[in-house]
């Protein structure tokens, strides 16, 4: 019975150690995406990660089931992305969305592909043309 005993201890220290481990873990993750998104690279890289994963800007479905199993898998890890953002740092990704409509406007403006019929998709409905 004492070694019963012992080992229930031991495991109890174990899973102890590992609670500790795995909060100093996401501890660290959430300040190292806050210190991320300080900088405006920071939030470049962190967007174009949500926009390759299908998290922001796209959807996943494609031609075949394959195609599209990929990209909602690719979704999955940019929504998780986009989860922890929102929970660490959602004044970040509101900056984020408007730094990256801002680029987006300054992009098609340079390419002419914005006239001044054309309503803007990021004005949020203001346009007279809306």
């Amino acid at each position: 019975m004492a070694d019963f005993d012992k080992r229930d201890a031991d495991m109890r220290k174990v899973d102890s150690e590992m609670r500790k481990f795995d909060t100093r873990l996401r501890l660290s993750i959430a300040d190292g995406m806050r210190e991320c998104v300080k900088s405006p690279n920071g939030r470049a890289f962190i967007w174009n990660i949500l926009k390759i994963s299908h998290a922001v800007g796209s959807n996943p479905y494609r031609h075949d089931d394959a195609a599209t199993n990929f990209a909602c898998g690719e979704m999955n890890v940019g929504l998780q992305i986009l989860a922890q953002l929102n929970e660490v740092a959602p004044d970040f990704y509101l900056i984020m969305i408007k730094e990256n409509a801002d680029a987006e406007r300054t992009r098609r403006n340079a390419a002419g592909c914005i006239t001044d019929s054309a309503p803007d998709f990021f004005d949020n409905g203001t346009s007279e043309d809306a």
